[in-house]
């Protein structure tokens, strides 16, 4: 739907004949009107000619509201509507007596005295229960007499009047306040802004206090019918429910739709109510259950864009209770009412995901997909039809930003980010700041055994709890068995590995394909050979591509799952590594190059998390450790054996190799790399075995064992024929290409996107410019400049041991030094300050020596070298592991945007540095890269500091990452 319904003139035929209240520039003064298709007819310019309207109090037509005239009863309201229906039959309206209804302003129909809000939809209360308490149940009261609330009639305003966001109070996150874990009440602007949609009964006959009726004859009493939006603030609701009910949350608007529909006009579209079990109150009891009625009522909401969407369908029979039951049930305390006053059903909502009547209900906890609440600048529009001539009209209103000083930005369907946030996380004290487990934090050993432990006791294996929790389901990747993890971590390592030999190998043979090409071309170019900066365009394009290719894989990734793209990418890799061997030109070569980085792309951003998604947190540090080596390594090793092979076997077989490997992978990887991309919480609330814990430690077996059995009768068994499955399928694709930008707004993935793209670029144009150096006098190495790479490799090898023994062990220690238990992903970052200050001194380390030229300087390119190879081991293994940790579902679009970032610094740094380092050195080159690397490595000390802070302040909107499947 691209815009909204305006022209709604086929729900008021003769068989409708509402009323209201219009004025006009030619009716000036409000007064009451009908209306028939689009016209608007003035029923105080009928009185003079319809003889029947002359039998009712003198000027009853011409006051401001209809409550004289709904007073009167229906006998009155029937005789003219009649009448009004004969002048249209017989086409008699006199006159100047109608308007277009584009030419007349709508106001309220009736002066409201009482706005009682009753709860009618079961549906409505057992999903509101769930959002707002985190639990299904109904009102003890349900069945015997309907639930409801006085409302306030000061904020009931017609179609069309904007409604303002309020400001309150509310739980900073209610459903933790709930747990009893953080009952932090916070003052500003509701995030959690919510339509109803609703009917109501407008009372005509009055009731006089002290007197009573019964259901069979409570319709006397009844006008006619309007639909309502009840706008609700929800999380200003769920915090003054308890005890008394709502308060300020629902008193900032109430939309009503300007046309009362009569009483009468609805008798063709009754029908039976749902009934009840048991026996009702006798003011409730019926004899014939038929009073319910028959409306298709939907919301509309449009965007600040005018996108708009239909957000409900629902029809109002599902109402447990009809509009006599509650006029009954009101007026039996005797209070009697007033033409008027309104009795609304609550919100009417549907059992399907397209029947419910407000957002609260598609805000369900997870594993439900949730979509958000509504953005200041939305229009909502509610719409009824009932049949033939008979419909509400539209019931319209825009939702204006709060009157505040506060600036509040809507992001991602709801999600309300700004630095109002950050300023709340960094004024929490050190102790709020502990006890608060934004995602990120768990509970990683037991809490009382921490505070309880005096110093002394040693924290075995059995009390580290299980983060994140594993679900029941044999298929999610927490539960595979070690032995299937382990090949999948040794798969997804080699994947890396051989993208990145892939990527290097060809460095030791630039200087070889000098004259390869010279030899493919005779009598030389016009203008000579190719010179050695033009090679360095073929490492500089797989490096660019290997990142920006993940910005179509990773969408692909998170819509159609790990296993299948990463299954491609392999494919590619293979095909494009057999080109580039049979490249017949330097253009040729260059495009198998581009289309190799396109098939090594998912290696540093789908394999990472394919491995961060098998391993719980207080393993994650070896098994990335582990992909860590292998990544570094594969640029070092490439960069090694490059030169051998092109020397004994040429240099096509540097890339015959590539494909040789990357077939191998890519059979192993069908084989053995089942799909991890898997819904935890959907699998939760499939089966939750009595006595569950999801805190259970590793050593409680029969914990275990209970939930193990309860699977074994819910899920199907995970054999090997179902790990071969390819695909899935999560809708959404076009969003996610647009979503991974979202997380910039992380300040994680800024730290680890400079150190990445540092210390990658470094080790490329390393890589690039050594063999060039070393194949010139003093070093003349010839088939041995792959040499250099040695160096390298033994700094891999140092700064694998030094992760692989510190990365997992330092998380639990601060967890029990610090007394509280939880694992923080900033544990770890205290190990990158040595790494990068290492690889920084590396930087200028190999410039210098590079520059001073003597035959002993290659010891210092082999240090540099190193050094910085050392260094970027850190980032994979702890940064990675950072933003797998700190910002869950997000994890691999901040991969992508690392990558992409690592891909354009690596990319500038190899396109130019050929160039570069012939005109003006080497040292002036890497002391501006050691420079550009020193810099960014400082980020990681706010990170350190105050990154659990940063992680509290977005931490709604890395929560919505776990939803983000709509």
């Amino acid at each position: 739907m691209t815009s909204l319904q305006s022209d709604f003139g086929s729900h008021f035929g003769t068989e409708n004949i509402p009323f209201g209240i219009a004025s006009s520039n030619k009716h000036t003064s409000p007064q009451a009107v009908t209306r028939f298709e689009n016209n608007v007819i003035f029923l105080a310019d009928l009185v003079q000619s319809v003889s029947e309207l002359q039998t009712l109090p003198n000027g009853i037509f011409s006051q401001q509201t209809l409550n004289a005239f709904a007073a009167l009863g229906r006998p009155a309201h029937r005789l003219v509507r009649s009448a009004i229906q004969k002048l249209i039959q017989e086409s008699k309206l006199p006159e100047g007596s109608t308007e277009d209804v584009s030419a007349c302003q709508m106001h309220l129909p009736v002066s409201v005295a009482d706005f009682t809000d009753f709860s009618c939809s079961e549906y409505h209360n057992l999903n509101a229960g769930l959002a707002a308490m985190g639990r299904k149940g109904l009102p003890p009261s349900w069945g015997f007499i309907p639930p409801g609330y006085a409302g306030r009639c000061s904020s009931i305003k017609i179609s069309g009047t904007p409604v303002r966001r309020p400001v309150g109070s509310f739980w900073e996150d209610n459903m933790a306040a709930m747990r009893g874990e953080n009952k932090k009440i916070i003052y500003g602007p509701s995030r959690r802004m919510d339509y109803e949609l609703e009917l109501s009964a407008v009372i005509g006959k009055p009731l006089p206090y002290g007197q009573t009726v019964t259901a069979e004859k409570a319709g006397e009493h009844i006008f006619g019918f309007v639909m309502l939006n009840d706008w609700s603030a929800r999380d200003i609701q769920i915090l003054e429910m308890i005890p008394l009910g709502p308060l300020n949350s629902k008193n900032s608007g109430t939309t009503m739709s300007p046309w009362i529909i009569t009483y009468d006009a609805m008798e063709p579209f009754r029908v039976r109510g749902p009934g009840w079990k048991h026996t009702l109150p006798p003011h409730l009891a019926v004899e014939k259950d038929d009073r319910g009625l028959s409306i298709d009522l939907s919301a509309f909401v449009q965007s600040p864009e005018r996108d708009v969407t239909r957000a409900c369908l629902a029809n109002s029979s599902v109402l447990a209770w009809s509009f006599e039951q509650l006029l009954a049930h009101q007026g039996s305390a005797g209070c009697g009412f007033q033409a008027g006053d309104l009795l609304a059903c609550g919100t009417v909502s549907e059992d399907s995901d397209d029947g419910r009547g407000c957002m609260l209900e598609h805000n369900l906890p997870p594993p439900a997909v949730q979509r958000g609440y509504l953005a200041d600048g939305v229009v909502v529009q509610f719409t009824g039809k009932c049949g033939e001539g008979v419909g509400f009209g539209e019931c319209r209103a825009e939702l204006l930003p709060a009157l505040s000083t506060e600036t509040w930005t809507i992001v991602n369907r709801g999600t309300v980010f700004t630095m109002t946030q950050f300023r709340h996380a960094f004024s929490l004290d050190k102790q709020e700041l502990n006890e608060m487990a934004p995602p990120g934090t768990v509970t990683l050993m037991d809490r009382e055994l921490v505070r309880t432990n005096t110093g002394h006791h040693e924290f075995e294996e059995n009390h580290i709890h299980l983060n994140p929790e594993p679900s029941p389901d044999p298929a999610d990747p927490l539960n595979f068995s070690n032995s299937r993890k382990v090949m999948i971590l040794v798969l997804m390592s080699l994947y890396a590995f051989v993208t990145n030999v892939s990527s290097s190998i060809i460095s030791s043979a630039l200087p070889s394909l000098v004259t390869a090409f010279m030899q493919l071309h005779p009598h030389g170019p016009p203008t000579g050979i190719l010179p050695f900066s033009k090679l360095t365009h073929l490492v500089a394009i797989n490096n660019l591509f290997l990142g920006a290719s993940n910005i179509w894989w990773v969408p692909l990734g998170n819509t159609f799952g790990r296993r299948p793209v990463i299954l491609a990418c392999l494919a590619i890799l293979c095909a494009t590594s057999i080109w580039a061997g049979e490249a017949k030109s330097y253009n040729s070569l260059l495009a198998a190059r581009l289309f190799q980085g396109v098939g090594g792309g998912a290696a540093d951003t789908l394999a990472p998390d394919v491995v961060g998604q098998i391993f719980f947190v207080h393993q994650r540090g070896r098994a990335m450790a582990i992909y860590t080596i292998f990544l570094a390594s594969g640029s070092l090793i490439g960069g090694l054996i490059g030169g051998y092979i092109t020397a004994s076997m040429g240099w096509r077989w540097t890339m015959y190799i590539s494909a040789i490997l990357s077939g191998a992978i890519l059979l192993l990887s069908f084989l053995f790399v089942p799909e991890t991309l898997f819904d935890r919480e959907a699998a939760m609330a499939v089966v939750r075995p009595e006595g569950y814990d999801k805190d259970s430690p590793v050593g409680e077996k029969a914990e275990m064992a209970r939930v193990e059995t309860a699977a074994s009768t819910v899920f199907p068994e995970y054999t090997f024929a179902r790990s071969l499955k390819i695909g899935m399928y999560r809708p959404g694709f076009f969003k996610r290409c647009i979503t991974p930008y979202t997380t910039l707004l992380f300040p994680g993935t800024w730290m680890v996107m400079l150190h990445y793209a540092g210390l990658v670029g470094l080790i490329v144009t390393i890589s690039t410019v050594a063999p060039q150096i070393l194949a010139q006098p003093p070093y003349l190495w010839g088939g041995s400049v792959g040499l250099i790479n040695v160096g390298g490799l033994v700094g891999t090898v140092l700064g694998a041991i030094y992760t692989y023994f510190t990365a997992d062990y330092i998380v639990k220690r601060q967890a029990k030094r610090e007394r509280h238990g939880f694992g923080e992903p900033e544990a770890r970052l205290p190990l990158m300050f040595p790494a990068l200050t290492i690889a920084t001194a590396g930087a200028l380390c190999f410039g210098f020596s590079a520059k001073a030229a003597t035959p002993k300087a290659w010891i210092g390119l082999e240090f540099g070298n190193g050094m910085v190879a050392f260094g970027l081991m850190q980032v994979p293994s702890i940064g990675f592991n950072y933003l797998i940790e700190s910002y869950g579902a997000w994890s691999a679009d901040c991969f992508l945007m690392v990558v992409t970032f690592r891909a354009i610094i690596s990319f500038a740094w190899t396109f130019f540095v050929g160039t570069w380092v012939e005109s003006a050195g080497p040292a002036l080159p890497f002391g501006i890269f050691a420079l550009l690397m020193g810099v960014f490595s400082l980020t990681t000390v706010p990170v350190w500091l105050f990154g659990k802070r940063m992680r509290v302040a977005t931490s709604k909107l890395v929560m919505k990452g776990y939803v983000r499947s709509e």
